[in-house]
């Protein structure tokens, strides 16, 4: 985690170095330990620097290669360090990340992003050719915004440093609103704001006077297949790579931290970290978040059971007692777009305590089960496939894991392979209905029409009618959601000088798991079986093969109408004004009368409508 800016007058004027001193001022929350610039005539490129491994102690930036004539600026993380140092034949291994970036770069020229493994966000400033480099890694880890004109180029690791700058406009993108409301994550290169763009993950950019260049380096291939003699083997490549996945993140020269829910995800990296650590005499830190008042949402049981196997640093949150609106205004100053997740108010206080023990690199199994998979869509691929013999196990193995009778099972399954052709006449079943047709249940008719929303959601009703798993998995993986989600998680743990390290997106590990087949995947009923199976003697049994989380959102309907029911009140039923252009008035003081009486089932639009109102609040839309 670190800061970066940038500027390129593409027209040859030179560049003031007041302007790259406001750019990298905006962000000096990224980065505690230095900042430094390089400014050399139309260039100038700033960093803002946060220490988390080794390496970077002694690491300078921009770094500056005065022979070669490059220079770059980096926020990032290399993972396979050793193997480039083989490769490249550099026999000082505490080279820092920055010079073996810019060394890839000399060895490979804009093909060096494909040899990378790791989380990077970077500018090479080329001068021989004229040229200004820059990638962002497979995933998206790290941010990389930018405003591109024929004049001017301007790009940082967040968006306030481009405003900074009176030739960038600042003007709401009224698309992205829409995007919001309906819950769609797609596009990978729109933000918040018109003419302020992301590079898309997995892409580099090219920009010289005359011409900029967009290219994607990395895709998932969507015919890959892994097919090896056993299940054995399976589990033991699985183990290997992920341990991999872990254990190259734990380069910190700080205590290491993880988060711990109590679920499979964070308690399998939890559970291998400790044991790499332990090893190397080290202790692991682990922060959760519990909910004694609230036994619904309450993880504390499978927490404890993680933390009885071993000697942990365990801190804990007490996440009842929090309001879900109060650190939105902050958030707000370092996010700069729209708030989407409802329990970030969580994850915000377990990073405070986390800086405030000393730690900086905090490993996340966020979303870990979009790499691994639930291996949905098995059953009914075998169903009509007319592989009767694996399609009658699977049923009996699912109602037996459900605790639900085998003629109940069969008919949900079937229920669930309808063609797509006959689900289309189908919109009325009300399960379909809730999760798609609510989505266009709030914008404001007008609005609706402007944005083209009803094509967005029939698209989205369209993709999650009956597909093959392999597919299923395949566009899961490959959505702007987990982009999105790595973006937001980035923001909020800049605010706390602390590195998110997300072990489930290692490039590798994401190949592996969507190669191999479903039947690894779900495997006797369970979901995410591969996973499940490899934690043996790591996880207790409780956790290994547990059947659901807890519900975090009887906790946040809670916490909302205890402690912000006034704000609610306000934006809802009185000052409703400010989001009247994109929201059905009516129809969400509708949804929110119900809400306060118990009906939560459409609470995210409460919570999209609040948030919105004070995102344009605060902006002074």
């Amino acid at each position: 985690m670190s800061g970066i800016t940038g500027i390129f007058h593409r027209d040859g004027k030179p560049v003031k170095r007041s302007q790259i001193q406001e750019m990298i001022k905006s962000i000096s929350h990224r980065g505690p330990d230095g900042s430094d610039i390089y400014k050399d005539g139309e260039v100038a490129l700033a960093h803002q620097m946060l220490h988390t491994t080794p390496e970077s102690i002694k690491e300078k930036q921009p770094f500056k290669d005065l022979d070669e004539k490059l220079v770059i600026t980096a926020d990032a993380r290399i993972d396979n360090r050793e193997d480039l140092l083989r490769i490249l034949r550099i026999k000082n291994s505490n080279i820092s990340d920055s010079e073996l970036l810019l060394k890839s770069y000399l060895e490979w020229g804009e093909e060096c992003p494909k040899k990378l493994i790791g989380d990077f966000s970077f500018a090479i400033w080329d001068q021989s050719d004229h040229k200004l480099f820059c990638a962002r890694d497979h995933i998206g880890v790290k941010p990389f915004y930018y405003f591109l004109s024929d004049e001017l180029f301007f790009f940082a690791s967040e968006i306030k440093a481009l405003f900074t700058d009176s030739q960038v406009p600042r003007i709401v993108n009224k698309m992205q609103i829409a995007n919001y409301l309906i819950l769609y994550y797609l596009d990978r290169e729109i933000t918040s704001y018109e003419n302020i763009l992301r590079l898309p993950a997995a892409h580099s950019l090219v920009i010289t006077p005359e011409k900029i260049r967009l290219k994607q380096y990395w895709a998932l291939d969507s015919s890959s297949r892994i097919c090896l003699d056993s299940d054995q083997n399976y589990l033991n490549e699985f183990r290997n790579i992920f341990t991999e996945a872990v254990r190259c993140r734990l380069r910190s020269a700080y205590p290491m931290g993880s988060m711990l829910s109590g679920g499979l995800d964070s308690s399998s990296i939890t559970g291998i970290a400790q044991k790499i650590l332990k090893n190397e005499g080290k202790k692991l830190s682990t922060f959760s978040a519990i909910f004694d008042s609230v036994p619904e949402s309450n993880e504390r049981y499978y927490i404890e059971k993680i933390l009885s196997t071993d000697n942990f640093d365990s801190h804990f949150v007490n996440a009842d007692q929090i309001s879900p609106l109060d650190p939105v205004d902050e958030f707000y100053y370092y996010g700069d777009q729209f708030l989407f997740m409802p329990n970030h108010f969580i994850f915000w206080n377990l990073l405070q305590q986390a800086n405030q023990n000393g730690v900086r690199v905090l490993l996340d199994g966020l979303e870990g089960d979009a790499t691994v998979s639930y291996g949905d869509g098995l059953v009914t691929n075998l169903f009509w496939k007319w592989q009767w013999k694996k399609f009658i196990k699977e049923i009996n193995n699912f109602s037996k894991k459900e605790g639900s009778s085998f003629s109940r099972t069969l008919f949900y399954v079937l229920l669930n392979s309808t063609p797509k052709t006959i689900k289309r006449f189908s919109w009325n079943f009300r399960e379909l209905r809730k999760s798609y047709g609510s989505k266009m249940r709030i914008i404001e008719s007008n609005f609706s029409k402007e944005t083209y929303m009803k094509d967005k959601v029939t698209e989205l009703y369209d993709k999650a009618l009956l597909d093959s798993p392999h597919n299923m998995h395949f566009r899961d993986l490959t959505s702007g959601f987990y982009q999105y989600i790595m973006e937001f998680v980035d923001w909020a743990a800049a605010r706390f000088s602390i590195e998110p390290r997300h072990p489930f997106f290692d490039i590798r590990l994401i190949e592996y798991c969507f190669a191999i087949p479903t039947e690894q995947k779900r495997f006797e009923g369970w979901d995410r079986g591969i996973l499940r199976r490899s934690m043996t003697g790591v996880l207790p049994i409780e956790i290994q093969w547990r059947k659901k989380k807890a519900d975090l959102s009887y906790n946040f309907n809670k916490s909302l109408l205890q402690h912000d029911k006034e704000v609610l009140d306000k934006i809802i039923l009185e000052n409703t004004e400010i989001i009247s252009e994109f929201v059905d008035i009516k129809k969400i003081q509708k949804i929110y009368s119900e809400y306060k009486e118990g009906d939560y089932k459409d609470h995210i639009h409460i919570w999209d409508t609040v948030t919105l109102a004070l995102w344009l609040k605060k902006i002074g839309y």
